[in-house]
């Protein structure tokens, strides 16, 4: 009987799915069309954050040791490994099916049943997916954008998705305690951050992990929950880029693989010239930003300790992201540049212009990549430079700096009056 209730449960979330909206033919926007009734299901979640979840698992990660808390949610993550394998068969990814299962054989045998993950320093990382990527394998839409309660972002698709998840988990068929499955739903900090983990945990392992968890995504949904501005959307927003990432990066990936690659005559570029292209590719010509990111890499690699020509390749890496078509390859262009940023701005932190390209990219990047307090902190540094200096090199420059401080941080000072002695020293 419980077989049939599992395959039950799983006919009825295909059967969800056949009801799945479509959003409105030449629409743009995000396809919300619950959202009065999402955003309601958004302010029962802040509250629960605020007064049950946030409180709980702050306190769960102060008294419980993190050696404790990492094998519950190593013990929890291999529980859920049969049910990842399922879907990889579901998708036709036999490599992935027999990687995730020597993983979970590995860990079960050598890792106390999965409380230690000896598997991962073997080289057999976890592969995620789950049936929300399965149906998207097989080409269903993910449908109208949801907030349920307690569990966070969705969509229609995903939503049925968990529920065929669960019934169709080679753990559950064995038998579990039901009550778990609420905890578990419950607890899943926001599936909008991509963890899956906790989907199917053990009864006793799967509580704590989630605490766990949640603690950990504890600054990520703040950020929505409590941020000045739309909190909602930005949520929606984050959710949807996520997820059109996760489905697109097992893709085959021809383009960034061909721009990783630098020409062998990237080398003969001078800095001068690489330069030139890059400020061309933020004109929006795309192939003389495929052009900077070959030549700055090469120069890099002839000269590592040049924080100037590392921040300039990270830009460039930035306005591929920006230029590129797909969602996956925005998200790696983005990260590696944003890398080499870092980098070059820890290597020379008081020097002018690593700082002022990191800012150039910070500044305008959306917020799911976490950076504008970062980018308020190395505008307000520029300024200092700026105002200690004086020099005219630098005024051209500062007069973009102070607009960019008008806008993110208008009670730091008259920026206006700034920017005028920034144009007048320029000019000179």
């Amino acid at each position: 009987m419980r077989l049939f209730g599992h395959l039950f449960a799983a006919l009825t979330g295909l059967i969800l799915l056949a009801g799945c909206t479509s959003p409105q033919p030449g629409s743009t926007g995000p396809h919300d069309p619950f959202e009065s009734l999402n955003r309601k299901a958004f302010a029962f979640n802040r509250g629960t954050d605020r007064y049950f979840f946030g409180p709980v698992s702050r306190g769960y990660v102060l008294v419980v040791p993190s050696p404790i808390r990492t094998s519950l949610k190593n013990f929890s993550s291999n529980l859920g490994m049969p049910g990842v394998v399922v879907n990889d068969l579901l998708q036709a990814d036999v490599d992935d099916a027999a990687h995730n299962s020597f993983r979970f054989v590995f860990n079960t045998v050598f890792g106390f049943g999965g409380l230690l993950d000896p598997a991962t320093d073997a080289g057999l990382d976890r592969r995620d997916t789950d049936f929300d990527r399965t149906l998207a394998t097989w080409g269903v839409e993910p449908g109208a954008y949801l907030v349920l309660p307690f569990l966070g972002p969705s969509s229609e698709r995903a939503t049925a998705g968990r529920a065929v998840d669960i019934a169709l988990n080679p753990v559950n068929l064995l038998g579990r305690h039901k009550l778990s499955d609420a905890f578990d739903f419950a607890l899943n900090p926001v599936h909008l951050f991509g963890s899956e983990e906790l989907r199917d945990a053990a009864p006793y392992a799967g509580i704590p992990a989630g605490l766990g968890q949640y603690a950990e995504f504890g600054p990520f949904i703040a950020l929505a929950y409590y941020s000045p501005g739309d909190g909602y959307a930005e949520m929606r927003d984050v959710y949807i880029v996520r997820r059109e990432f996760a489905e697109s990066e097992r893709e085959s990936d021809e383009e960034y693989d061909a721009v990783s690659a630098a020409p062998a005559s990237a080398a003969e570029v001078p800095f001068d010239k690489a330069v030139e292209l890059h400020d061309a590719g933020r004109e929006g010509d795309v192939a003389s930003t495929e052009r900077a990111v070959a030549a700055f890499d090469a120069l890099v690699k002839k000269d590592a300790a040049d924080p100037v020509v590392l921040a300039y390749l990270g830009s460039s890496y930035a306005l591929l992201a920006r230029d590129s078509r797909r969602v996956a390859n925005r998200m790696r262009y983005a990260n590696r540049g944003l890398s080499h940023l870092d980098d070059a701005v820890s290597m020379a932190p008081d020097k002018f212009t690593p700082r002022f390209i990191r800012v150039n990219v910070t500044a305008h990047i959306p917020a799911i990549f976490g950076r504008t307090e970062q980018a308020v902190e190395d505008l307000l540094l520029l300024d200092a430079m700026f105002t200690e200096a004086r020099s005219p090199s630098m005024a051209g420059g500062m007069i973009g700096i102070y607009e960019l401080l008008s806008e993110k941080a208008p009670e730091k000072g008259d920026w206006t009056e700034k920017a005028r002695i920034a144009r007048e020293l320029a000019e000179r």
